[in-house]
């Protein structure tokens, strides 16, 4: 199985790391499998505010930016926590994006507007990536936790 994994810097010069399960690549499914990632890249880009510090895919890794997000905001301790479950086996798996955007929030709740354009970007990207044991994955919810794991 590959791993797309991503760490963000915060305001507070801090770093967390998010890291998605996908597919094995093989050299039949390699670009698509690149394009999925981008396209989940660009998705969680949209929902966070922290910077791009380094980015890999199993043992290949990319090097991003050291720079301080511009949003003062800008937290790893502020993450959202995705929680989506196996289509074929039921079983539910959560994991954490930190630098959580709080500027997507549904109205008065705790959840991503999934509904939103950014939010329905995210859900498509994770769920057109995300694979757990070659199974595909439903996300259930998007919620903002503020923690530091």
């Amino acid at each position: 199985m590959a791993h797309y994994a991503v760490t963000l810097i915060d305001h507070q010069n801090e770093k967390s790391t998010a890291r998605f399960p996908g597919a094995e690549l093989t050299s039949g499914n390699i670009a698509a499998q690149l394009g999925l990632m981008t396209a989940l890249d660009s998705a969680r880009a949209g929902i966070t505010e922290g910077t791009q510090n380094r980015s890999y895919v199993q043992t290949a890794e990319a090097d991003g930016s050291a720079a301080i997000p511009s949003a003062p905001s800008a937290a790893i301790e502020k993450k959202w926590m995705v929680t989506y479950v196996d289509d074929t086996t039921g079983k539910t798996h959560r994991l954490e994006i930190p630098t959580a955007d709080e500027a997507f929030l549904l109205a008065n709740t705790e959840s991503l507007d999934l509904a939103g354009t950014e939010g329905a970007a995210f859900v498509t990207a994770f769920e057109n990536y995300v694979v757990v044991d070659g199974h595909t994955v439903t996300i259930q919810s998007v919620v903002i936790v503020y923690r530091n794991l």
